[in-house]
């Protein structure tokens, strides 16, 4: 532990001891050595923060000097801003050895809110470009790049459905316009909106056409998730870190994903089934309800376009997996099963089924069996997700105080839609497909 570290600990302690202190006194006026131990230990505090702020300042002036050019001066600092920054360069010099070991740092921040000396300076710091990259009292600190670029990593990694999704990083704006292709049917002169060939006769001409575009917008959403730590995770940076790690991942994965399914895009991402680009499939005659056929499962493969059969999943509420089991076609001796487990000999993955050779995700956002949206056909790279490559945290020891635990907020910004807007009528026939294919209720 170097000074600066032994000096916020040191500090941090005393001003617990004061909190005993008036928490034993209660709505009773102290006694006479309380108030003498209270006043010593405020005397004490007082002193620890002039220490710190002396040997911030010390540090912050020795790291700056390999960051700045000859002839260069450092610019003053705004008026009215807590604290100095740190140069990006240094502050990579000097980073958190964990997600915990910054936890900790906002805590710390957290309860002496209000005293700029108690910030550790790692947690406010200046891009090379000169502009801040976080305002502490407007909420929060950014996560250190490496763990906020780890916990992203992690999510799209362990996220079934966002591990497939069209990403689209997105830095320095809380919304991106792009051009999308505004084709609904591949029949002549309507492909790609407008594009049309012609075979032509030596010395012809050939009809001019285009491709026609529509603006897609991806606007950044808030997600917000908060998670409690007690006195004695505090005290440990390890344990703290590997529990707000998965419970954050665990948490932030499972509320982007909900959205992408079902999200209503306000204030949230825009899900595929709230999209007009959802192609139903109707149910049998006199099926039963809540079941699942095999005429349903072929009529859906149907609706799929081929360029996106080779990236389509199958997501279904768990409830109705066990009903794949069962669901063959042919007859006699020419009996085929529609569905391989995980382990099957005919199926190479281990973790999920095949659906007519496409994995199948049991999906825990999925409606129940029997409603639309209990299972459904989708090519996930026809939708775009924008995330922006920066997590916030915040922290504040009121909202659980009575239960003595640390609450820590994490904000994640996230914007996501389907690239389709439509159905897809084929170059031939009239039977509509898209990406996005649902079994109508039974």
């Amino acid at each position: 532990m170097n000074r600066l570290q032994a000096l916020r600990q040191k500090k941090a302690d005393k001003t617990a001891e004061a909190r005993e202190i008036l928490n034993a006194a209660g709505d009773e006026p102290m006694t006479d050595e309380q108030q003498q131990n209270y006043d010593a230990l405020i005397a004490e505090i007082e002193s620890l923060s002039q220490d710190i702020q002396r040997e911030e300042q010390q540090l912050e002036a020795e790291r700056a000097l390999p960051a700045m050019g000859e002839g260069q001066q450092t610019a003053a600092p705004a008026q009215g801003a807590e604290r100095s920054t740190v140069p990006a360069q240094a502050r990579n010099d000097r980073g958190f050895d964990s997600l915990g070991d910054q936890l900790m740092a906002v805590a710390r921040a957290g309860m002496n809110r209000g005293d700029p000396t108690a910030t550790d300076s790692r947690l406010v710091w200046e891009a090379a470009a000169g502009a801040n990259e976080t305002v502490p009292s407007e909420g929060g600190f950014l996560v250190d790049s490496a763990f906020s670029t780890a916990l992203l990593d992690q999510m799209h990694d362990m996220g079934d459905l966002l591990s497939r999704v069209f990403r689209v990083p997105m830095r320095n704006s809380n919304r991106i316009t792009m051009p999308v292709v505004d084709e609904d049917s591949r029949k002549d002169g309507r492909r790609w909106g407008g594009v049309v060939a012609h075979w032509a006769q030596e010395g012809g001409t050939a009809p001019e056409s285009q491709p026609t575009f529509r603006s897609l917008e991806l606007r950044l959403q808030k997600l917000i998730g908060l998670g409690y730590a007690t006195e004695e995770m505090l005290q440990d940076s390890a344990f703290l870190g590997a529990i707000m790690n998965q419970a954050f991942l665990e948490e932030l994965t499972f509320q982007s994903e909900g959205a992408v399914f079902e999200g209503s895009g306000a204030g949230r991402p825009f899900g595929f089934l709230n999209s007009s680009a959802l192609v139903p499939v109707a149910k049998e005659d006199s099926q039963p309800s809540g079941t699942v056929t095999t005429a349903n499962i072929q009529k859906m493969w149907g609706r799929m376009p081929v360029r996106s059969k080779r990236n389509a999943v199958w997501l279904v509420n768990q409830d109705l997996e066990e009903q794949l089991f069962g669901l063959t076609r042919g007859d006699d001796t020419a009996v085929q099963l529609l569905y391989s487990p995980p382990g099957a000999t005919n199926n190479p993955d281990q973790t999920s089924g095949r659906l007519l050779g496409r994995p199948v995700i049991p999906f825990e956002h999925f409606n129940p069996p029997g409603e639309v949206g209990d299972i459904v056909l989708v090519d996930p790279r026809s939708y775009l997700m924008a995330d922006r490559q920066g997590i916030q945290t915040d922290s504040s020891m009121h909202v659980r105080f009575v239960y003595d635990e640390m609450c820590f907020r994490f904000t994640h910004r996230i914007g996501g839609e389907p690239a389709w807007n439509k159905p897809l009528t084929p170059y031939k026939g009239a039977t509509q497909r898209s990406p996005f294919v649902a079994l109508e209720a039974r």
